[in-house]
């Protein structure tokens, strides 16, 4: 009971609380949308539309990706090639300046990158 905060109710829940993606980039390979958190969240969300392929820098922090749609994705670092599916999971280390991912299917696929702010 101790961690419920029973003045997040009605419109602040709505206002403060529920994300509003807004567009950040795009160009015909690909879109990119911010998916603001809670200011109180020690992390950020982006989310990438993916058509072709596109280049994610990451400002030396840990990016923790999903794919949420689609068949799957090839993430290339360092020139070495790593093959994801649906609802898998995995990690970019803060090591890695920039990573790519390319479209495996015939299908665009949705990535989301979570990294701390």
């Amino acid at each position: 009971m101790q961690n419920l905060s029973f003045e997040r109710k009605g419109e602040m829940v709505s206002r403060e609380l529920i994300s509003k993606p807004r567009l950040v980039a795009e160009s015909d390979a690909y879109a990119l949308y911010h998916l603001p958190t809670h200011a109180e969240h020690l992390y950020d969300v982006h989310r990438y539309s993916i058509k072709s392929e596109v280049v994610v820098v990451t400002n030396g922090k840990v990016n923790v990706l999903n794919v949420v749609d689609g068949s799957g994705v090839m993430v290339e670092v360092n020139g070495a090639e790593y093959s994801y599916h649906y609802a898998e999971t995995f990690i970019i280390p803060a090591s890695v300046p920039a990573y790519t991912l390319r479209v495996t299917g015939a299908t665009a696929i949705m990535v989301v990158v979570a990294f701390i702010k």
